[in-house]
């Protein structure tokens, strides 16, 4: 299938107002219910003591997720707050104070899929449903929350420094995965989860270690948040949605849970004095202290929260969570009927050198997994199990190193579905480790992975290096390792596959398993199954449908979100033997900063693999390097038109219904993204850079404010469950270059704006041929001998027409045509001046390369003519001669002649 050509990228992104935006949240306008009674909902209260002032305001998004009809951001931003309740010197209590914090945002993401034309000016043109703005109504089309980052914990330092750490905030997103029946009847997840996704970010704030129990020293703490998102306002709202021109309900689709259910912080101190008191009740979430419930490696079963937390904590081992930078989540094991699957989170900790002052930083992954009540909405038992550097297993082949300093920038299952090995061959969670020192003047990049069965006699399991296991089996010691070395610099994987590792990772993407027919047909009609289950109807007595996006295409509201990897329910295969033909990229970049060179590693998820060679399922593992790997980062460079010496990959995206990669790309020097098309195979691109525009439409000027521009970074994501190549994408200028991951910052102009590129993806796949068709109309006797032409096997050209033409004349006999030789010769001189008039028209066209036969053309006498078409453009096989009567008795010629000739030569 081929490449997108007419793909279309258009930015309607001047109208995305992020201190508007905050505004609206902050006053409890995006929460107001859709009855046009402005109602302040219980979650709108976690703004209580925060506001948004356009002289402090600032944004930095860090990442983006799309799914089930859904864009959510996380990142940073600066808000003023007016509170002071751990005692920081220096608050002004008349204005209170700037400091950083994370932020979860929310807005539909299909209502920009269409193309920005007039029918789209009426559409925005109705009171409250103009995007991005709260004119009219007072109502926003996003949602945004805070985590209230420095209210939670003590930030550390003076104000001026809180107010000038734009690292803090959210890092890491990823959507618990469900799965879902093909059927009606498979509507338990519909009766339980009532339509809600669970949204899981991460990140770390600044922290006062002095007064929160940690490592003096200690300058971050990490935390978690599970974030619902629902689709709860097309039941609360039937008489209004059913309403076809409600504003309302095009201003707003899916939101967060406006009743404080369903979350949940995985907090340092959460729940003691000076933590999550300071959020009005309503709007706390579920408070899980790390302090108490990160357990150590040897912690594998869900605890009852309402029980006693466990004593091996991380705590107990002198070990203390630092930073949160990834989460990644697998599929839901169908033998578990109360769980959502589990998800693992990357970072790093804080080691105590044993006298309660910081000894060093260094990797940490953490294996989340919880127990749900009976409706998926609370938590009831949970268990985090961490791996920490005593757990991580240095590559001895290469000269010495140690990982003090590094950290885990992302987590990458190799599949989502966790339903056991395949004769004891383990699919691996990749770890990718940045900023260690192997002795260079760089600090390096490499690749760790988990895997290993806990249990391999059960059906159900899954891998306690991996994720926690809910069951009896094998429990490591505290300093077993667990998590393997698998591609370090110098070592056994550069040597297997000739590539060599990036100096720093920024992103990575993954192809998405392909949806069945039966669950797309679900997704597609899973409110409509709801609200029938539960005899909810709009006041035609229909059930409540399903959305539509502008194209009248039906939105998948559930389960519609990347998976990885083969479902084993469907179609078995060998992992490490068997090529799944699911792809994840590993994106990244060596050099410095102005000279930076791309890196792109593309491997095969069904050609890695972690041999389990104990049978309990504890390592040591036979590691897999001869997978499919590539790097195609300066291939795909390369097909960028207006090249850029520091230009690297920062996000991507893979589309499953026309099997192909988009990547966005940071072009610092150019000051504007580029995007570029892969084919799945990766061995075709286009440079689709230029289609990114803003359209020239008659209301261009609100979308393009005076001074807006493209940022020079891109983070783009695909829609899933579409009928075309489509996604959103999210422009900024590049942030944060030292890392961990990547960052863009808002596109400022004017005084006070601080907006984004919010970048359409549209487009078809399949060339548009244009083809110039160059040919030469033949009628009458001209028509019957080009038919006897191409019959015998010859090329039908003027030259060839002519040459018979001439051969007929002069085997039939001048004086057999009962016309004059004068006559002849005028019909001749006709047939060659429109024939070179002809040529020398294409010739100056530009349109035919000259050949000697076209030269020849302009020679004057038919003779020369013909004969010279005779040696060159005329078929070398003779012919034959009853091939030639046949001719002749076609149009009416005797060929005594002919056949008198043929024996007199």
């Amino acid at each position: 299938m081929g490449l997108a050509f007419d793909l279309n990228a258009d930015d309607i992104g001047g109208t995305i107002d992020w201190p508007m935006m905050f505004e609206a949240s902050v006053s409890g306008s995006a929460f107001s219910d859709f009855s046009g009674v402005e109602v302040r909902y219980p979650i709108a209260e976690r703004w209580t003591d925060i506001q948004v002032n356009p002289d402090e305001f600032d944004i930095v998004i860090r990442n983006t997720y799309v799914a089930n009809g859904n864009l959510i951001i996380i990142g940073s931003y600066r808000g003023v707050f007016t509170k002071n309740p751990h005692s920081i010197p220096g608050f002004d209590s008349a204005t209170g104070q700037p400091a950083w914090d994370g932020f979860v945002a929310i807005t539909r993401s299909f209502k920009w899929t269409g193309g920005l034309d007039s029918s789209y000016q009426q559409f925005i043109d109705l009171d409250g449903a103009k995007p991005f703005t709260t004119l009219f109504t007072g109502r926003s089309s996003m949602q945004i929350l805070p985590m209230r980052m420095p209210y939670e914990w003590k930030p550390g330092g003076t104000w001026t420094q809180i107010a000038a750490d734009s690292s803090v905030g959210l890092y890491g997103i990823d959507l618990m995965k469900q799965n879902i029946g093909s059927t009606a009847a498979d509507s338990d997840l519909l009766q339980m989860s009532g339509l809600t996704d669970l949204a899981i970010v991460c990140g770390f704030g600044r922290v006062d270690a002095s007064t929160e129990g940690l490592p003096i020293g200690q300058d971050y703490v990490a935390a978690a948040y599970h974030i619902p998102v629902q689709w709860s306002d097309y039941v609360n709202n039937v008489s209004e949605l059913s309403n076809s021109g409600s504003k309302e309900r095009i201003n707003l689709g899916g939101r967060f849970g406006l009743e404080p259910i369903g979350y949940a912080g995985l907090t340092w101190g959460a729940g003691t004095a000076n933590h999550t008191d300071n959020t009005p009740l309503e709007a706390r979430f579920k408070e899980i202290n790390l302090e108490d419930w990160l357990s150590d490696n040897t912690v594998l079963n869900p605890t009852l929260l309402s029980g006693t937390p466990p004593t091996a904590s991380l705590k107990s081992r002198t070990y203390y969570p630092r930073r949160f930078l990834s989460v990644n989540t697998a599929l839901i094991i169908d033998q578990w009927s109360e769980y959502y699957g589990p998800y693992v989170l990357a970072g790093d900790s804080a080691a105590d050198d044993g006298a309660g002052n910081l000894f060093y930083y260094s990797p940490m992954t953490t294996g989340v997994f919880t127990v749900y009540d009976t409706f998926r909405v609370e938590i009831e038992a949970f268990v985090a199990t961490a791996r920490v550097d005593a757990n991580i297993e240095l590559d001895g082949s290469v000269a010495a190193y140690n990982l003090r300093g590094a950290w885990f920038s992302h987590v990458c299952l190799t599949t989502d579905f966790n339903i056991g090995g395949f004769n004891n061959i383990q699919p691996p969670t990749f770890l990718l480790c940045e900023n260690t020192d192997h002795g260079g003047a760089t600090r390096q990049t490499s690749i760790y992975a988990m895997g290993g069965l806990d249990d391999p006699a059960s059906a159900s399991s899954t891998w306690f290096d991996q994720c926690p296991f809910p069951g009896a089996g094998v429990t490591p010691s505290p300093g077993a390792a667990s998590v393997f070395a698998y591609a370090v610099p110098g070592g056994a994987w550069e040597t297997a596959t000739g590539l060599t590792l990036p100096d720093r990772w920024v992103a990575t993407a993954a192809q998405s398993a392909t949806f069945t027919k039966g669950e797309e047909d679900f997704s597609k009609t899973a409110i409509q199954t709801w609200s029938n289950f539960y005899n909810i109807f709009g006041v035609s007595g229909s059930p409540i449908p399903n959305p539509v996006d502008e194209n009248n295409v039906l939105v998948g509201v559930l389960g519609n979100y990347i998976r990885v990897g083969f479902n084993g329910r469907e179609q078995a295969f060998l992992q490490g033997e068997e090529a799944s033909n699911v792809a994840i990229c590993l994106m990244g970049y060596t050099g410095t900063t102005g000279s930076r060179n791309s890196k792109i590693i593309v491997f095969d998820t069904g050609t890695v693999s972690a041999q389990v060679t104990n049978p309990l399922g504890a390592g040591p593992y036979n590691l897999d390097y001869t997978g499919y790997f590539i790097d195609v980062g300066s291939t795909m460079e390369s097909a960028i038109i207006d090249s850029d010496a520091d230009a690297i990959p920062v996000s991507a995206g893979w589309d499953n219904d026309r099997d192909q990669w988009l990547f966005g790309f940071n072009r610092p020097n150019v000051g504007k993204m580029a995007l570029v098309s892969a084919r799945s195979d990766f061995k075709e691109y286009i440079d689709q850079s230029a289609n990114i525009q803003i359209p020239a439409y008659e209301f261009q000027p609100i979308l393009s404010p005076p001074g807006y521009s493209f940022g020079n970074s891109i983070i783009f994501r695909n829609r899933l469950q579409t009928n075309e190549l489509d996604g959103i994408g999210l422009g900024g200028d590049e942030t944060d270059i030292a890392g961990p991951g990547f960052a863009i910052s808002p596109i400022s102009y004017g005084v006070f704006q601080k907006s984004t590129n919010f970048i359409v993806v549209k487009g078809t796949t399949g060339r548009v041929a244009r083809v110039w068709v160059d040919y030469v109309l033949y009628d009458g006797v001209d028509a019957l001998i080009s038919t006897k032409l191409s019959s015998l096997g010859l090329r039908v050209t003027p030259e060839n027409v002519e040459w018979f033409k001439g051969k007929i004349l002069r085997s039939a006999g001048v004086d057999e045509l009962d016309v004059k030789t004068e006559e002849i010769e005028e019909w001749m001189e006709a047939q060659r001046k429109e024939y070179t008039d002809m040529m020398r028209t294409k010739e100056r066209g530009g349109r035919l390369r000259k050949r000697r036969s076209q030269v020849s053309a302009y020679r004057d006498g038919i003779e020369g003519a013909l004969g010279e078409a005779n040696k060159s453009s005329v078929d070398s096989r003779a012919l034959d001669p009853a091939d030639l009567d046949s001719l002749l008795g076609d149009i009416g010629m005797p060929n005594d002649g002919y056949n008198s000739d043929r024996k007199r030569s």
